[in-house]
């Protein structure tokens, strides 16, 4: 049986479709999400509308493919970016474009001495609340600064982007834990939402969706709807999680757990652990199922060797006066691969948009000699550097994981060599990357799978993943 997944990411929207039988792609189509909009400096907003119009239209292509169109399909799942919301009315009319995980509006100066974030996070110490204060870019925060500006609307709702597209696919509203705890606004032990801070922040719970489980039913395909995308009625529509949870799911088969390194855009570690982890350094998510990801994320991730290919470039257009059209990747590549581990001693900390605890805090070359200091060591340096910060979160996790392997994902690992390589034996383990490309929106369809009862939990949904020779 087929289920479908999608997956509405900040730069590209992705829908598939996908045999439960046997893990296999049956289809799958793809877009640039161009809704974003206009915005002052510091603000990241998109244009849910446009989103909503990308979705269905993806959708209605999919169900188009011949190897999907006289296929029953027995579940839709959703992902997209977490950290994100808007909101929207009761007739799920937007209220306010979407807030992506980018915006920063929460760090703007409030009354001169302090920023929003500089509020907040005091409201939550003086209230005696443990657990750390909404993130930038995370709903809670941006909850937070709409509310101290006067500009939160009345008897709206609050929704993720994926939450919003799945409301409109079945007209309910709500949200899981993955994307509660993704806003900053969730009670990790209870599971529910997190009234002593809310109450601190003044945040109003009515404006917040119910939550229930990842993956669980939440209603299905309206008539409506389904005739425009040439779907059957009554689909069931799943409850949408986060897109680092579906990410996870997607790739790890959690009958044999192991740690999932992701190196596109950005770059994460993700280990799964039944224990939340004390470390400051690392986010406690809930996992679908039960357990914890602790997750450490580089906020430069693969942007760093990106970051790099530019450096090239302006070098051959200022100092040679040459302008290459073509990426250099390959290139650079090939010119990493001829240098031994360790870059000749030359050391690149890829600090380059800081971290979430140090925002100001910057990257650094050092361990420059006479010799050393190449193209072909810059190239080695950056990938060493890329997972060397992820593999220090690594050792900060206090699991005792003995896994079989390490799971892989995103542009970058799937598409350097050298970068495979290091992480192999940076970690000490083999390096296994699944076989099919989209993994968030394979994740939301194994949810969905999940909740409709294909199969009974995330464990044995996790066999059907296969993996690259």
């Amino acid at each position: 049986m087929l289920y479908l997944g999608l997956d509405i990411g900040t730069g590209k929207i992705c829908a598939l479709a996908v045999d439960m039988e046997n893990g296999k792609t049956a289809g799958m189509v793809s877009a640039s999400n161009d809704a974003a909009m206009d915005s002052e400096p510091g603000r990241a907003e998109q244009d849910p509308l446009r989103i909503r119009d990308i979705c269905f239209n993806l959708l209605q292509e999919l169900a188009e493919l011949p190897e999907v169109k006289n296929e029953v399909a027995g579940g839709i799942g959703l992902t997209g970016q977490m950290h994100g919301l808007l909101l929207c009315d009761e007739k799920l009319a937007p209220l306010t474009p979407l807030y992506t995980w980018q915006d920063q509006r929460i760090m703007e100066a409030a009354d001169g001495k302090r920023s929003y974030m500089d509020m907040m996070s005091e409201l939550c110490r003086s209230a005696g609340i443990s657990s750390p204060a909404p993130a930038p870019g995370y709903g809670g925060a941006t909850l937070f600064r709409l509310l101290r500006d006067n500009t939160l609307p009345s008897g709206a709702v609050a929704l993720t982007i994926h939450g919003y597209i799945a409301a409109c696919l079945c007209r309910t509203t709500v949200i899981d834990t993955t994307d509660a705890a993704a806003w900053g606004l969730l009670d990790m032990q209870k599971g529910g939402w997190n009234r002593p801070m809310l109450k601190a922040l003044r945040l109003p719970e009515e404006i917040l969706p119910s939550i229930r489980p990842s993956g669980a039913v939440m209603g299905s395909l309206s008539s409506s709807t389904a005739e425009r995308l040439g779907l059957r009625h009554g689909i069931p529509v799943c409850t949408p999680l986060g897109d680092n949870q579906a990410g996870f799911v997607g790739s790890v088969d959690l009958g044999r757990p192991a740690p999932l390194l992701n190196l596109g855009t950005g770059g994460q570690i993700s280990i799964p652990s039944w224990l939340p982890s004390e470390n400051g350094s690392l986010d406690n998510r809930p996992m679908p199922g039960g357990g914890y990801l602790l997750v450490g994320a580089s906020l430069c991730g693969g942007r760093a060797y990106a970051w790099l290919e530019n450096f090239f470039k302006a070098v051959g257009r200022d100092v040679f006066g040459l302008q290459a059209e073509e990426p250099l990747f390959n290139i650079m590549n090939s010119l990493a691969a001829v240098v031994p581990a360790g870059a000749g001693g030359l050391s690149v900390s890829t600090l380059f948009a800081g971290t979430r605890s140090d925002p100001e805090a910057k990257g650094a070359i050092t361990g420059i000699d006479r010799e050393n200091f190449t193209p072909a060591t810059l190239c080695r340096g950056v990938i060493e550097g890329m997972v060397d910060e992820l593999y220090g979160y690594f050792l900060q996790a206090e699991t005792r994981l003995e896994a079989e392997y390490i799971a892989g994902s995103g542009n970058g690992v799937r598409r350097n060599p050298v970068l495979r390589r290091y992480i192999e034996d940076r970690f000490g383990s083999v390096l296994k990357i699944p076989a099919h490309n989209e993994e968030a929106a394979f994740g939301a369809a194994l949810a969905a799978a999940v909740g409709t009862g294909f199969f009974k939990d995330f464990k044995e949904a996790g066999r059907v993943i296969g993996y690259l020779e």
